[in-house]
């Protein structure tokens, strides 16, 4: 499932559904083909987003995803390359869904998907 966040003012962004649906764990939506973030809920869903990328960004490193450069598993070499290229921050995944919900909140409009 492929979630993509719209707003009439005519914002769009599109997520895989895992991300899709961890941003909407961390808002507090269910998950779903449909759904909506009112004008309303914005700016909770504002703080929320930041109260999770602080929490990511205060983990000790050694909780974070580390890739031993011993463990070669047969991969070629741009998979080696790859697998060594550090993971995705949430912060980096939210980023632009933060840059959508400023959006709407200042064109005072709801964030939908599915609809």
């Amino acid at each position: 499932m492929i979630y993509q966040f719209t707003t009439r003012a005519g914002g769009r962004i599109t997520y895989t559904s895992t991300v899709g649906a961890q941003i909407l764990h961390i808002v507090g939506k269910n998950p779903g083909p449909r759904g909506v973030i009112t004008v309303a809920e914005v700016p909770a869903a504002l703080a929320a987003l930041e109260a999770a990328v602080a929490r990511e960004r205060a983990r000790p490193p050694e909780e974070q995803q580390a890739v031993d450069p011993h463990d070669t598993r047969g991969n070629t070499a741009e998979e080696d390359e790859r697998d060594r290229d550090p993971p995705v921050s949430l912060a980096q995944r939210v980023y632009p869904f933060v840059d959508l919900l400023k959006f709407a909140l200042r064109e005072q409009e709801d964030v939908t998907w599915g609809l």
